[in-house]
Protein backbone atom coordinates (compact mmCIF):
# COMPACT_ATOMS: atom_id res chain seq x y z
CA UNK A 1 0.00 0.00 0.00
CA UNK A 2 2.74 2.36 1.26
CA UNK A 3 4.43 1.77 -2.40
CA UNK A 4 1.06 1.94 -4.10
CA UNK A 5 0.73 5.48 -2.36
CA UNK A 6 4.19 6.61 -3.34
CA UNK A 7 3.77 6.16 -6.57
CA UNK A 8 0.39 7.59 -7.28
CA UNK A 9 2.12 11.10 -5.40
CA UNK A 10 4.74 10.65 -8.35
CA UNK A 11 1.96 10.90 -10.66
CA UNK A 12 0.43 13.57 -9.40
CA UNK A 13 3.45 15.83 -8.95
CA UNK A 14 4.48 14.73 -12.58
CA UNK A 15 0.58 15.93 -13.89
CA UNK A 16 1.18 19.04 -11.53
CA UNK A 17 4.57 20.00 -13.21
CA UNK A 18 3.34 19.15 -16.60
CA UNK A 19 0.42 21.55 -16.15
CA UNK A 20 1.78 24.48 -14.68
CA UNK A 21 5.67 24.08 -16.03
CA UNK A 22 5.67 22.37 -19.56
CA UNK A 23 4.37 25.22 -21.71
CA UNK A 24 6.99 27.74 -20.60
CA UNK A 25 9.81 24.91 -20.51
CA UNK A 26 9.09 23.99 -24.35
CA UNK A 27 8.61 27.85 -25.20
CA UNK A 28 12.25 28.49 -23.45
CA UNK A 29 14.26 25.73 -24.91
CA UNK A 30 12.07 25.02 -28.86
CA UNK A 31 11.55 28.96 -29.12
CA UNK A 32 7.65 26.99 -29.78
CA UNK A 33 4.85 27.84 -27.63
CA UNK A 34 2.56 24.44 -27.95
CA UNK A 35 -0.60 26.32 -26.09
CA UNK A 36 -0.16 29.74 -26.79
CA UNK A 37 -2.51 32.20 -25.51
CA UNK A 38 -2.47 34.36 -28.36
CA UNK A 39 -0.96 34.25 -31.98
CA UNK A 40 -0.31 38.03 -32.47
CA UNK A 41 3.06 38.16 -34.07
CA UNK A 42 5.98 37.45 -36.64
CA UNK A 43 8.63 34.76 -36.66
CA UNK A 44 10.75 33.35 -39.40
CA UNK A 45 13.22 30.55 -40.14
CA UNK A 46 16.55 30.68 -39.12
CA UNK A 47 17.26 30.41 -42.66
CA UNK A 48 18.18 33.72 -44.59
CA UNK A 49 18.07 34.22 -48.34
CA UNK A 50 20.84 36.03 -49.84
CA UNK A 51 18.75 37.93 -52.25
CA UNK A 52 17.78 41.42 -50.40
CA UNK A 53 13.47 40.78 -51.37
CA UNK A 54 10.24 41.07 -49.59
CA UNK A 55 11.09 37.76 -48.61
CA UNK A 56 14.38 37.71 -46.77
CA UNK A 57 13.57 34.23 -44.87
CA UNK A 58 12.90 30.53 -46.32
CA UNK A 59 9.54 31.05 -44.39
CA UNK A 60 7.83 33.62 -42.48
CA UNK A 61 4.83 33.71 -40.42
CA UNK A 62 2.85 37.37 -39.55
CA UNK A 63 -0.24 37.24 -38.06
CA UNK A 64 -2.60 38.79 -35.69
CA UNK A 65 -5.44 37.74 -33.28
CA UNK A 66 -8.33 39.89 -32.18
CA UNK A 67 -10.34 39.35 -29.05
CA UNK A 68 -12.65 37.20 -30.21
CA UNK A 69 -10.11 34.42 -31.24
CA UNK A 70 -10.33 35.05 -34.96
CA UNK A 71 -6.63 35.23 -36.40
CA UNK A 72 -5.68 37.07 -39.76
CA UNK A 73 -2.27 37.41 -41.59
CA UNK A 74 0.39 36.17 -44.16
CA UNK A 75 2.36 32.99 -44.66
CA UNK A 76 5.53 33.25 -47.27
CA UNK A 77 7.59 30.92 -48.71
CA UNK A 78 10.88 31.45 -50.60
CA UNK A 79 12.35 28.91 -51.99
CA UNK A 80 16.13 30.94 -52.49
CA UNK A 81 18.48 30.98 -54.39
CA UNK A 82 16.38 31.23 -57.46
CA UNK A 83 12.82 29.09 -57.16
CA UNK A 84 10.66 31.80 -56.46
CA UNK A 85 8.32 32.62 -53.69
CA UNK A 86 4.82 32.80 -53.05
CA UNK A 87 2.67 34.07 -50.27
CA UNK A 88 -0.88 33.26 -48.61
CA UNK A 89 -3.63 35.25 -46.97
CA UNK A 90 -4.47 33.66 -44.14
CA UNK A 91 -7.83 33.08 -41.89
CA UNK A 92 -9.35 31.17 -39.31
CA UNK A 93 -10.14 30.95 -35.07
CA UNK A 94 -7.94 30.48 -32.42
CA UNK A 95 -10.20 28.22 -29.74
CA UNK A 96 -8.25 28.01 -26.51
CA UNK A 97 -6.58 25.20 -25.39
CA UNK A 98 -6.53 23.49 -29.00
CA UNK A 99 -3.40 23.05 -30.93
CA UNK A 100 -2.04 22.93 -33.43
CA UNK A 101 -4.40 26.40 -35.25
CA UNK A 102 -5.28 25.58 -38.13
CA UNK A 103 -5.11 28.41 -40.65
CA UNK A 104 -7.21 28.59 -44.05
CA UNK A 105 -4.83 30.16 -46.94
CA UNK A 106 -5.91 31.59 -50.38
CA UNK A 107 -2.67 32.54 -52.45
CA UNK A 108 -2.23 36.21 -52.95
CA UNK A 109 0.97 36.63 -54.56
CA UNK A 110 3.83 35.09 -55.79
CA UNK A 111 6.78 34.39 -58.38
CA UNK A 112 8.51 31.51 -60.38
CA UNK A 113 8.35 27.73 -59.91
CA UNK A 114 7.32 27.95 -56.20
CA UNK A 115 4.19 30.01 -57.01
CA UNK A 116 3.34 27.70 -60.47
CA UNK A 117 3.51 24.41 -58.32
CA UNK A 118 1.55 25.84 -55.15
CA UNK A 119 -2.38 25.78 -54.78
CA UNK A 120 -4.63 28.21 -54.77
CA UNK A 121 -5.79 27.39 -51.51
CA UNK A 122 -4.07 25.35 -48.37
CA UNK A 123 -5.22 25.04 -44.87
CA UNK A 124 -2.02 25.48 -42.77
CA UNK A 125 -1.39 24.16 -39.06
CA UNK A 126 0.46 26.74 -37.02
CA UNK A 127 2.59 26.37 -33.59
CA UNK A 128 4.28 29.67 -32.62
CA UNK A 129 7.31 30.28 -33.41
CA UNK A 130 7.53 26.74 -35.29
CA UNK A 131 7.82 26.62 -39.16
CA UNK A 132 3.56 26.50 -40.83
CA UNK A 133 2.75 23.25 -41.72
CA UNK A 134 3.13 21.96 -44.69
CA UNK A 135 6.27 24.14 -45.55
CA UNK A 136 6.70 24.82 -49.40
CA UNK A 137 11.11 25.04 -48.31
CA UNK A 138 11.76 21.71 -47.12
Amino acid sequence: MKKFLIVLLACLAFLLFQACFCNDLMRFITGVSPLASDYTGQWHSKVACEENEDEPYRWGVDLKEDDSGAVTGTIYFHDCPGGGAVTYSVKGQHEEGVTPLVLLGTRIDGRYILYMNSPETQVFEIMKGAAPQPNFTD
